[in-house]
């Protein structure tokens, strides 16, 4: 096996359908989304938000370390090493991250001119409106950063359930929401 080509073609493999699928689901939301906005238009001209289309993006790239790491086993029989695994992982992500994201905002920007062609009052809600700025790079860099910062977190939660399995993990998370649930609903936390 090659040191970089095979496992990172194993993973981009095992990450292509979810890709087009996302794809598909995001441009079906965007049009749903388009027609709701006409439908439910204020009658005081004032600009209604009508949803978001990130959602599908957002959640799958929480998704995809429990997507990718079943090729982990493949890697390593193949003759790779966890270094090449998480080497390709990592790559693939940031690929799939910087597609996804351009794909995205081409879309909240279609979206948009869309709607203003026809001088309805509606917008999408983007993650980068809650920021100060008009820059269009700006709402792809937020983009990039959430998607990034959701991949490390089902990274995270991934290897953790790989190294202890889901019977300890589960038992582990059940408890933390158990102490959780507890401490908001008995302890005084407005100090």
């Amino acid at each position: 096996m090659n040191t970089f080509k095979g496992p990172f073609r194993l993973l981009l493999k095992e990450m292509r359908p979810t890709f087009y699928i996302n794809t598909l689901v995001t441009l079906v939301l965007m049009a749903f989304f388009i027609i709701l906005g006409f439908w439910t238009e204020s009658a005081d001209n004032s600009t209604v938000a009508v949803g978001v289309i990130f959602g599908p993006y957002y959640a799958i790239f929480l998704a995809y370390p429990f997507i990718i790491f079943p090729g982990y086993r493949y890697i390593l029989s193949l003759g790779g090493t966890r270094k090449q695994f998480m080497k390709a992982a990592l790559m693939s992500a940031v690929l799939y991250v910087l597609l996804a994201m351009l794909i995205l905002n081409g879309l909240h920007f279609l979206s948009e001119s869309i709607v203003s062609f026809g001088n309805h009052s509606i917008s999408f809600f983007h993650m980068a409106d809650l920021v100060n700025g008009e820059n269009p790079l700006l709402y792809l860099w937020v983009d990039i950063l959430w998607c990034l910062f959701l991949f490390g977190v089902g990274m995270i939660a991934k290897s953790i359930w790989f190294n202890f399995g889901p019977l300890r993990t589960l038992m582990a998370v059940t408890g933390l929401l158990i102490l959780g649930i507890a401490a908001v609903t008995f302890l005084d936390l407005s100090q």
